[in-house]
């Protein structure tokens, strides 16, 4: 049974370091966070950090869900938040400092522009969007990613609205197109990186 973090943070605050590092570990060889910490040596630091910023936003304004045994975690925004406001502002400002600490300020340079294509890239329809989904290494291949997405699917169809992520790496496509996602658009970092906004519409039960 998956277990939602909003309902666990009364009892204890270690459970958002806890997913913050399940988040690190699952994404630390990720193109994207590559691309924003070269340095593998400090890398799984620096995305707890970051990751602790995203998981309290997620808490206060989506939903953030740590899979069984800490194997995976995903934080989703369902469709009546408005992802990209002065919340989110903050929220970068913040995560901004901890990218200059790991990366300098080139990984900052690299962080704009990552930030603004992918704002740029966000769809004006209402829509659930997964912002961050990943497992731990050992635990790919048991089915737990669809797990920890399913609630995010159900509620797009409950409401009859999209569902849209950015996918970061090219092995996660494949797994957003086994769950009703198609590919909507590239997303070009300069020569560096790519990646793959996706969207999935509502379903409607017969």
């Amino acid at each position: 049974m998956i277990q939602e973090l909003a309902k666990v943070l009364n009892k204890t605050e270690t459970i958002i370091p806890t997913t913050a590092r399940v988040l690190a570990e699952g994404f630390v060889n990720d193109p994207m966070l590559a691309f924003l910490f070269p340095d593998f040596h400090t890398r799984v630091e620096a995305l707890t950090n970051w990751f602790q910023l995203f998981v309290k936003d997620g808490c206060n304004r989506g939903t953030v869900t740590l899979a069984p045994a800490d194997q995976g975690a995903i934080i989703w925004y369902p469709a009546d938040v408005s992802i990209f406001d002065h919340n989110f502002d903050q929220l970068l400002s913040e995560v901004a400092i901890i990218v200059e600490k790991f990366g300098g300020l080139e990984a900052v340079s690299r962080f704009q522009q990552l930030g603004e294509t992918i704002v740029s890239a966000e769809p004006d329809l209402p829509h659930c969007e997964v912002f961050w989904l990943a497992l731990l290494p050992k635990s790919r291949g048991q089915g737990l990613g669809g797990n920890l997405l399913q609630p995010v699917l159900q509620s797009a169809d409950s409401h009859q609205v999209g569902c849209y992520l950015v996918a970061s790496h090219p092995r996660s496509i494949s797994f957003y197109e086994k769950h009703g996602f198609r590919q909507l658009l590239p997303l070009p970092i300069g020569d560096q990186l790519l990646l793959t906004a996706m969207w999935r519409d509502a379903q409607t039960s017969l």
